[in-house]
């Protein structure tokens, strides 16, 4: 995932092995997203891409693991693909480089996300 981080892919398409990916904290105390954040997204809804992101809260029950059943309240859901992370610490403006260092580790462990 680092290595993902650090050298982005030039295509759509990423092969990610499933043994490194983990589950995020189960009850996290905040969780904010970023909605309209790509062209794509947008004109498939229909909707510019914002100038200022637009930040939004979810609930802590939307969480669930990255092999865990999702329940679906009603037969018309949004399908999407959410990444998440975890913030270990208090930033502010935090150089590129060094963001790393600030993300969460999974029950105290170093374990990365």
């Amino acid at each position: 995932m680092r290595a993902l981080a650090e050298q982005p892919p030039q295509t759509a398409e990423v092969t990610i092995d499933c043994d490194q990916v983990r589950s995020p904290p189960p009850r996290p105390r905040q969780i904010f997203g970023v909605g309209v954040n790509y062209t794509d997204h947008g004109a498939e809804a229909d909707m510019a891409v914002p100038e200022v992101p637009l930040i939004f809260t979810k609930l802590s029950t939307a969480v669930t693991g990255p092999f865990g059943p999702i329940a679906l309240s009603t037969k018309t859901v949004d399908w999407e693909v959410e990444i998440a992370v975890v913030i270990g610490r208090p930033a502010q403006a935090v150089a590129i480089s060094a963001a790393w260092d600030f993300r969460g580790r999974h029950h105290g462990r170093s374990r990365p996300l």
